[in-house]
């Protein structure tokens, strides 16, 4: 997701074919477990709904994807990646494919509907 100093947000370059890419994401070990994952990731995909992209990509390592099956990504398929000092380690692209274009919140209560996380809710 790109933030503009207007607020607006927009998924990335990719958005054009229809696909939104998620390149990094990550969690300090400290902070894991506690919903911060899930939360970037409604966030990126509502953004991405509202820009009107259909699919979402990624790739997930194998602690990763564990988090995004929660969140309805599908493995499609399994790529050995080469890392430094040649170790070789598996992931997984993975993809979902999302609902029609909605429009964009209007505030936190809002967003947290249209996200579909309790969290945010008081």
């Amino acid at each position: 997701m790109i933030h503009n100093p207007n607020g607006q947000y927009r998924p990335p370059e990719s958005q054009s074919n229809g696909v939104a890419r998620i390149r990094a994401m990550y969690t300090d070990p400290g902070y894991a477990r506690r919903g911060f994952g899930r939360t970037i990731l409604s966030v990126c995909e509502l953004a991405a709904r509202i820009a009107g992209v259909r699919r979402l990509e990624l790739i997930a390592t194998p602690v990763g994807e564990l988090l995004y099956r929660a969140c309805g990504l599908e493995s499609v398929e399994i790529i050995d990646l080469d890392a430094p000092g040649g170790v070789i380690i598996p992931v997984a692209r993975m993809q979902k494919i999302l609902s029609p274009k909605v429009q964009q919140p209007r505030d936190t209560e809002e967003a947290s509907v249209a996200c579909n996380h309790s969290k945010w809710r008081n």
